[in-house]
């Protein structure tokens, strides 16, 4: 039931171009964040909670050899996604879903980023596993933020927009990586200075990343066996 609340909204908000402005206030941080990701020849490359495809369109202009793809549980916008993807732009592809739907099984990424879209796939402790799950061995996952319990000013935000939103703190998201088998993980406040908004400016968006180890130790693959 969350989740059709969140679909519905979602849909609602690409109804009424909200989705213009979430790409405008989101773009200068994704820019930062993304610009010294590398990704392999031929590699593969997720946007969960991909929106109107902004990040997708981006980064399959700039990896031509990689594959690019958009998930998102919104219809709405998946169709104002593919309506603004220009059809030469042969390696962005979109796909209507959630990370645990079983055709996404066999599927390795090697990288894998979300923004603002990781504490609406409650339980989120299960959603890191997840995505660590079908991240490439080598690759990374970036997650970003802006409800997170050091940014005061995000906590009304659940009751304000009706949806539920699962709300951590720096240490949790550090700690939830690093249990899903994560290493390299890094959890970072990125300001935004020209942001109209005080806390992107003062507080910022919260950066989560980790890498997959190239090679998984016996002790993680074993468990607590």
């Amino acid at each position: 039931e969350a989740l059709e609340k969140i679909e519905a909204t979602f849909d609602q908000w690409a109804r009424d171009g909200k989705d213009l402005s979430m790409e405008e206030g989101h773009k200068n941080i994704v820019r930062e964040v993304l610009q010294d990701v590398e990704v392999p020849f031929n590699g593969q490359v997720l946007d969960v909670g991909c929106g109107n495809g902004y990040v997708v369109r981006a980064l399959a202009n700039r990896l031509p050899d990689a594959a690019v793809m958009g998930i998102d549980i919104s219809d709405s916008m998946l169709t104002r996604a593919k309506a603004a993807t220009p059809e030469n732009l042969y390696n962005a592809v979109y796909y209507r879903g959630t990370i645990f739907d079983e055709s996404l099984n066999d599927e390795k990424f090697d990288l894998i980023f979300g923004m603002e879209s990781l504490y609406y796939m409650a339980p989120v402790e299960t959603a890191i596993k997840r995505l660590a799950e079908i991240t490439n061995f080598g690759g990374q996952l970036i997650m970003v933020l802006d409800f997170y319990k050091e940014n005061e000013a995000s906590h009304e935000w659940p009751s304000k927009y009706g949806i539920e939103m699962e709300l951590h703190s720096m240490d949790e998201y550090s700690a939830m990586f690093s249990a899903a088998g994560l290493e390299n993980v890094e959890v970072k406040q990125v300001k935004d200075a020209k942001s109209d908004e005080a806390w992107k400016r003062d507080v910022g968006s919260l950066v989560v990343s980790g890498s997959r180890p190239a090679e998984m130790s016996a002790d993680f693959l074993l468990g607590d066996i």
